[in-house]
C-alpha cells in the first residue's frame, strides 16, 4: 500500500474519531446547559411559592395556608427533568409538587365549607337541622385542617431542601439579588409597604 493511501485512510479514521469526540462533547455540554437552565427555572418557581403559618388553634396545633403556587415550569419540563436530574431530586420534586396540588384542592374545599358555616351563623332563626349541619361542617373543616397540616408541614421542609440544592447552580446566591424594584418616584412608598 502506498504512503498516500495509508495517510488518507489514517486521516479519514482520525477525522471520524475527531468528529465523534466533538459530537460527544457537544452532547454532554448541551445536556449540562439544559440541566443548569432547568435548575434555575425550578429555583425561581419554587422560591415564589409561599406557605404561610397562621395563628395556632386553641389546642396549639399549627395552621398553614398555601398563599402562592405555580407549577407551570415543573409541568412543562417534567420529561427533561426525568432524563437529566438525579432520582433523589426527582423524588423530592414529585413529593413537593403533588403535595401542593392536593393542598390547593383541599383549600378550595375549605373555602366552600367556611362560606357555608358563615351563612349558617348569620341565619336567624336557626332550625335544629341548621345546628346539625353546622356541627357536620365544623367536623369537616377540622378534618381538612388536619390534612392541610399533614401536607404543608413537610412541604415547608422539602421546599427548603429543594431551594438549597437548586441554589448550587448559581455563582452568586440568588436570594441576595434584588429582582423587584420600583421607579425612583415610588421608592418611599415601596419601602414603607415592604416594612409593613
Amino acid at each position: 500500500m502506498s504512503v498516500e493511501i495509508t495517510a488518507a485512510i489514517f486521516g479519514a479514521i482520525f477525522g471520524a474519531l475527531a468528529n465523534g469526540v466533538i459530537e460527544i462533547v457537544k452532547f454532554f455540554s448541551g445536556r449540562k446547559s439544559l440541566k443548569k437552565a432547568i435548575q434555575i427555572g425550578l429555583y425561581f418557581e419554587i422560591d415564589h411559592h409561599k406557605i404561610v403559618e397562621l395563628q395556632k388553634d386553641e389546642d396549639g396545633q399549627p395552621n398553614f395556608v398555601l398563599a402562592s403556587f405555580q407549577d407551570q415550569f415543573f409541568s412543562n419540563n417534567i420529561s427533561a427533568l426525568t432524563k437529566i436530574c438525579s432520582e433523589e431530586l426527582i423524588q423530592h420534586l414529585t413529593f413537593y409538587y403533588s403535595g401542593l396540588e392536593s393542598v390547593l384542592n383541599h383549600q378550595n374545599d375549605l373555602l366552600k365549607i367556611n362560606s357555608e358555616i358563615n351563612a349558617l351563623i348569620s341565619k336567624m332563626p336557626r332550625t335544629n337541622e341548621d345546628s346539625q349541619r353546622y356541627a357536620e361542617l365544623i367536623k369537616q373543616r377540622n378534618g381538612i385542617k388536619k390534612v392541610l397540616r399533614a401536607y404543608l408541614a413537610p412541604c415547608i421542609n422539602t421546599r427548603q431542601v429543594l431551594l438549597a440544592e437548586l441554589k448550587k447552580v448559581f455563582k452568586k446566591d440568588p436570594s441576595e439579588k434584588k429582582y423587584i424594584d420600583v421607579l425612583p418616584e415610588h421608592e418611599e412608598w415601596w419601602k414603607k409597604n415592604q416594612n409593613e
